[in-house]
């Protein structure tokens, strides 16, 4: 009789791991579902498999802490998302594709249809592609990941509002911009491409990390630090200084890092990689010497002292 019932245990484990509906994994109450091409999708549904919300603002409206929204990719989602709604501690609300965080095929918001998370705490948004950007604005302990970022020629990403505890990681971004006196944000092991401006701008806020990214800087300084961020730590980047755009009338420096003297106090920069683009055409007026390639001795974090430039 045993080897009966391992049979029976599992041809039910394959069902449940191949996606053949079960009584037992039809339905998980801590995943809502959005699906814009099921027939039976509507935003007067509940979430289920069975009856998915058509678009991701409706389940932005219903989810809970603990809850994951599962954003199939595929049609495009046209509409702006706002995320107003809070997890907690250790119950998170999540907004993710089927496939985040193991890969697959992003979620996706067309150009100018852009994600807002406003006065929220404890989210976590993975393996989006947006095509208006991301804004976190009065926001605390947000969590972005896998996401694809463009917004035309503004920042495509823009962190404000005295946010705190901001993860953005893993992401692809056009132009990153943290200011209005936001504290604790980390920028790690994303690709960041610059637009009109320094690829990552960072200004009145404080405590910023900048790490293990590689920036591409097509006009200004690739990476700026500037206002009242002191205490920043900028470690371990490749950022490449050489100029790319057409639409860059800048004359400012084309240096790597710039840290200027209200933000250096505490903020210190050590092994970056600063470096030219090999066999890339200079596109881009500038005043100030070329730009040089530069890297850091290992030895102990350097402080930047006032008005640093790399």
């Amino acid at each position: 009789m045993r080897p009966i019932r391992t049979a029976t245990l599992l041809t039910a484990g394959l069902v449940t791991l191949l996606g053949i509906p079960a009584a037992a994994a039809a339905e998980d109450p801590n995943i809502l579902y959005v699906n814009n091409a099921s027939s039976k999708c509507s935003d007067a549904g509940t979430g289920a498999p069975t009856a998915p919300y058509c678009t991701v603002s409706a389940a932005a409206k219903a989810v809970m802490p603990g809850q994951t929204v599962r954003i199939r990719p595929g049609k495009a989602y046209d509409e702006a998302v706002t995320i107003d709604r809070s997890g907690t501690p250790g119950k998170p609300i999540t907004f993710a594709s089927y496939g985040w965080p193991n890969g697959g095929t992003q979620a996706e918001l067309p150009f100018g249809k852009g994600v807002t998370v406003r006065g929220a705490s404890h989210v976590v948004i993975g393996g989006l592609r947006v095509g208006g950007g991301v804004l976190i604005s009065g926001s605390t302990d947000v969590e972005l990941d896998g996401i694809a970022s463009s917004r035309g020629a503004l920042d495509s990403l823009v962190v404000d509002g005295a946010s705190k505890n901001v993860s953005i990681r893993r992401s692809e971004l056009r132009g990153a911009r943290i200011e209005g006196g936001s504290t604790g944000t980390v920028l790690g092991r994303n690709v960041v491409s610059g637009t009109h401006r320094s690829a990552v701008t960072v200004v009145d806020a404080p405590g910023t990390v900048v790490t293990n990214n590689t920036v591409y800087g097509s006009c200004a300084a690739a990476l700026t630090v500037a206002g009242g961020s002191t205490d920043a730590g900028l470690f371990n980047n490749v950022l490449h200084t050489e100029a790319r755009s057409d639409s860059c009338t800048s004359g400012d420096p084309r240096n790597g890092i710039l840290v200027a003297q209200s933000a250096a106090t505490g903020t210190a920069s050590d092994h970056n990689l600063i470096t030219g683009l090999p066999g890339a055409r200079r596109r881009c007026r500038t005043a100030g010497p070329e730009p040089r390639t530069r890297t850091r001795r290992p030895s102990g974090p350097r402080r930047a002292r006032a008005g640093t430039t790399s």
